[in-house]
Order: structure tokens, then sequence, then C-alpha cells
């Protein structure tokens, strides 16, 4: 008698009915969970953590850019239309802008005493930074110190009193409720900075739309560079850090391109969590409940925080994978720049990852190194290669697997 067993891991799971559309981010407004859509569709709205979703029928069928949430009043900006308004949790919404003077709104910031509103240059204003303390009700701008030339502000975050901007130029910050803004140097001071984002009192960025991440615990006067584990990550070759969420014990980064990583240390070293993720273009993260929820450009996925092991670092993703040996496809699956391979080991071991032509010829080695137990993944660029049939092979102590790819131009 032969008897099979099949061992369930804990895993990323797409959630249904969501449509395969790219969601841009997350709210949470009164346990609801909120998503915004990269299309006319606006948005979905779930009350159970992300496991089910709902169309929002209120008539607003635009690409939603960014929402912020103060108090009993959610605030979303419609592409290129300003700031809609709802006073009743989302069931209706209203234009909110008196006093904007650019309607391509890429953020919100919210304190105790005020809403900012972000805004991206379009061509015939430059960006600019706005403010209502009425709710919303008027807007005014708060440009001293943001200088001449208009930046592009995409990220906006806040940590007490205190707001941080991100844009194509700098990363601001005000300490006096948009009064004055200060640039802030993150290794050299001009710099493009997305995204931003605070936990605690720990603050995180990316530079360059890349793997350059940066902490700072002292309101952002001093900045620590880290990302050690993170996948090689430039604008050149579409692979790009887009999102942070984190609970009190660990941080995790979205990457287009990359998924997800998971961080036990504040952020110094990361490893990846992109078990049972397909889809590895993360734009946005967020946590409800108990639940890790990302949003890709197919869909929502969604993981229970519980699979993600903070008490014992050699297991710094899950501790229910340790025992099989697993080599997943490689994803992106035709591509033309880069593609992620990924797997898991049952033990700590020896690793090699190594990449041939179509004649057996080795051409790379993306990993010889020591690894411990847990999930891990390489990034394999395309640069320079020709289209075609290439092969990678995992070897990891006494396992041994072999994939195909394929590079087309």
């Amino acid at each position: 008698m032969m008897v099979m067993q099949n061992t369930v891991h804990a895993q990323w799971m797409r959630v249904n009915p969501v449509p395969y559309l790219g969601t841009i981010a997350f709210g949470i407004y009164n346990g609801k969970v909120i998503a915004l859509t990269s299309d006319t569709t606006g948005m979905y709205i779930s009350t159970d953590d992300g496991a089910d979703w709902l169309p929002d029928s209120t008539g607003i069928k635009k690409s939603i850019q960014a929402i912020g949430v103060r108090g009993s009043y959610i605030f979303v900006a419609p592409y290129g239309v300003g700031v809609y308004r709802s006073t009743d949790g989302g069931v209706s919404w209203a234009s909110a802008n008196k006093g904007i003077t650019n309607p391509y709104i890429y953020a919100f910031a919210c304190t105790d005493s005020a809403i900012f509103a972000g805004a991206g240059n379009n061509g015939n204003s430059g960006g600019t930074i706005f403010r209502s303390t009425d709710s919303g009700a008027t807007w005014v701008e708060v440009k001293n110190g943001l200088g001449g030339g208009g930046p592009s502000f995409t990220e906006m975050a806040t940590k007490g009193d205190t707001v941080f901007a991100g844009s194509n130029v700098a990363l601001y910050r005000t300490t006096n409720n948009g009064q004055s803004w200060k640039i802030l140097n993150i290794g050299a001071i001009y710099t493009a900075v997305s995204p931003v984002f605070v936990h605690d009192t720990t603050i995180y960025v990316s530079k360059n739309l890349n793997d350059e991440v940066y902490r700072s615990t002292d309101n952002g006067d001093s900045w620590l560079e880290m990302g050690t584990g993170l996948p090689t990550a430039t604008n050149s070759n579409g692979i790009y850090l887009t999102a942070y969420a984190s609970n009190d014990t660990v941080v995790f980064s979205g990457i287009y391109g990359g998924g997800v990583y998971i961080s036990v240390d504040h952020g110094m070293t990361w490893s990846s969590a992109n078990f049972g993720l397909t889809d590895l273009s993360v734009y946005s993260l967020i946590i409800s409940g108990n639940y890790l929820i990302a949003g890709t450009s197919n869909g929502i996925w969604r993981r229970a925080l519980s699979d993600f092991i903070t008490t014992d670092v050699k297991q710094n993703v899950n501790g229910d994978i340790v025992n099989s040996f697993v080599l997943n496809p490689n994803y992106p699956n035709p591509f033309t720049q880069a593609t992620t391979i990924s797997y898991v080991l049952p033990q700590n071991s020896h690793v090699s990852l190594a990449i041939y032509n179509a004649i057996g010829e080795k051409i790379a080695v993306l990993v010889n190194v020591e690894q411990t137990v847990g999930e891990h993944s390489a990034i394999f660029s395309a640069h320079g290669l020709q289209s075609g049939i290439y092969y990678y092979r995992l070897t990891a102590g006494k396992y041994s697997q072999a994939g195909t790819m394929t590079i087309v131009r």
C-alpha cells in the first residue's frame, strides 16, 4: 500500500471576490478596511479583516490615489478631482475642495489639530501641500520652506503633531502645524523619498524608489541606513520598495517585483515572507486584526500574523514550514527584466542557487552561503542576456531541484 501525505503550510491566500485590480492603498475606519483600486472601480470595503470584500456603491468610480481618516471623517483623493469627504463612515461622499488649487492629491496626513493633503506637479501648477483645520470644509496652502519648483508630494506620515512629507525632491518635516517646512538630510539633502512610514517612535523611509532603507528614532534629525536582505531594487529594473506595515514586534516591507519582506530587528535585516504569494508586485500593506493584508497588481492577499515567528531568529518568517523542502516557480515567468526565485529550507543548510543557459553553461550564482531554516528568495536580473530558455538549480544539503524560466525581449 502506498500512502501519500500532503502537508498544508501556512501561506498567503488570495481573497475573493476582489477582481484582478491593482490596489494602491489601504485605510481603516471603525473596523472597516478600505482598499483603493487603480482603475475606475474606486473602492472595496471589508468588515472581516480582509477575508471578504464588497465594492463601494457611493458612485466614486475613479482611480483613488490616497485615503485619510480623522475622527469621524474619511477623506479620499480621486485622480485629478481633488478631495472627497465622507461624514457618515463612507455611506455617502461629497466634494471638499474649497481652497484646493491643485486637484492632483496623492497623500494625506492627519494630526489631532489638522489634516494635510499633498499634491503633485501636474504640469500646470507645481506640487504643494494644503492644510485644513475644520475637517476639510476649507483648505489653505502651506508652502513656507518647500522651495521653488513645486515638488510632487506622494507620501505623508505623522508622528504626534509632526508631519513628514516625501516627494520627488526631498523629505520635508513640519513641527508647527505646517507654518514652515524643513528639508531633512537622509544621506543627501536632495533625494526622492517614498514611501514614508512611522511606527511608535521610529520613522522608516526609502530613497530613490529602491532598497536604500533608512530609519530615524530622533524625529528625523539623524538617520541610520539599513536594509540587509532586501532584494536589490532600482527603478531601472522595475523593482522598488512601495510600502511598510508594522505591529509591536515586526516590520513588513512591500516591494513591487519582490513581494513581502519581514524584519524582526527594526529594519536592520530582512527575510522573504512570500510563501504562497504568486503575485510579487506589491503596492500596499496594512495590518487589520490578526492579519497582514497585501495589495498587489492583481488583487488582494492576506496572511495570519501568527504565521510570522518573532521569538526565534533562525525562523524569522514562520514556524510551520520547517518539515519540507520547496522550490517555488520563479515569478514572473516569462519575464523581460527580472524575476524572483523563492524557496523554503527545512533545516539550516549551505545553499547554492545557480543559473544556466540552454546548453548547460553556468552563467550566474545568485546564492552560495549558509542559510537558516525558513523562506528565502533571490532576484535574477536579465540585464545583458538574450531571449530564450534558462535554467536554475537549487542545492541545499541533500536536496537538489531545478526549474525553467524564459526571458522575452
